[in-house]
């Protein structure tokens, strides 16, 4: 599947607002320096690309639009989004992407 630069736009700015809501600071932590909303943008985008973890990572180098909203010049590794998937659990991403697909599309799919 591939995923626009207003789609990119839209998650980051979902989970911007989202991280800057429910945590409390949404900055930069050990975890590869990557703050909250950029974890959560990125599982987004991840639940919305559908791909293997290798192949989201290859397929995101290769999508510098993508990697520019979210102010990366490459993509986290592979294990990074292992990581990230245990400390968002999997119903919330879920929960997340139902609502961002109901904003951009304007219903859930």
């Amino acid at each position: 599947m591939c995923v626009s630069y207003g789609t990119s736009q839209s998650i980051h700015e979902f989970a911007t607002d989202y991280a800057e809501n429910e945590y409390n600071p949404a900055v930069a932590d050990s975890d590869g320096g990557y703050d909250t909303s950029t974890k959560i943008g990125l599982l987004l985008l991840k639940e919305e690309i559908n791909k293997p973890l290798r192949s989201l990572e290859d397929y995101l180098n290769e999508m510098q639009g993508i990697l520019d909203v979210f102010a990366l010049e490459a993509s986290p590794d592979h294990s990074s989004f292992s990581l990230w998937d245990g400390e968002f659990p999997m119903k919330y991403q879920k929960a997340h992407t139902g609502a961002i697909r109901s904003v951009m599309y304007g219903t859930r799919r």
